[in-house]
């Protein structure tokens, strides 16, 4: 039994129209190098500055006014530390494009079944594709504080794992 016979109607119907769209948002990437990809990061890379231990224990460090006190300063991310996202709104999860692509179960449903008919990796993450498009094998950034915070809010489960490096080896 194929993972699309457990579609809806509605769900076979935005699939069907996404692929006679062309539509394939998790193409192959370029591939991450560990040799260039692991420092820390300053902030003039477009990453954000790798967050200080004093952000931990609090939500001080937050800009945006929606993030929440995250496990380890890796996490200790808020929206406006990356220069890649939209200065326009107050913060990211204010966009109407991050409802419907993060939050939205049926897009999330579609996106998934659509990553494992096509034999991609478990982790893909549509949040990172809104902001960042296709990351490439192994490359992960941190999600913002707010927005872990409203994907945990709308999918509310007692097993999260929070963010974890890839292993390379």
């Amino acid at each position: 039994m194929s993972s699309l016979d457990n579609l809806s109607e509605l769900e076979k119907r935005i699939l069907a129209r996404m692929r006679a769209q062309n539509l394939d948002p998790y193409q192959v990437g370029p591939e991450r190098h560990a040799s260039t990809d692991d420092s820390d990061s300053d902030g003039s890379d477009g990453r954000p500055p790798t967050p200080p231990a004093a952000r931990l224990e609090n939500a001080d460090w937050c800009r945006c006014k929606n993030c929440i006190v995250m496990p380890t300063a890796t996490e200790c991310v808020c929206c406006w530390d990356y220069a890649e996202i939209n200065r326009d709104l107050a913060c990211v999860t204010m966009d109407p494009y991050f409802r419907t692509l993060c939050l939205d179960a049926v897009v999330l449903r579609i996106a998934f079944i659509d990553v494992h008919n096509n034999g991609e990796d478990d982790d893909i993450e549509d949040d990172h594709k809104w902001t960042w498009g296709y990351l490439g094998r192994h490359n992960r950034k941190v999600l913002p504080s707010c927005v872990v915070r409203q994907i945990r809010e709308r999918f509310p489960s007692p097993s999260y794992r929070g963010f974890r490096p890839p292993n390379l080896l």
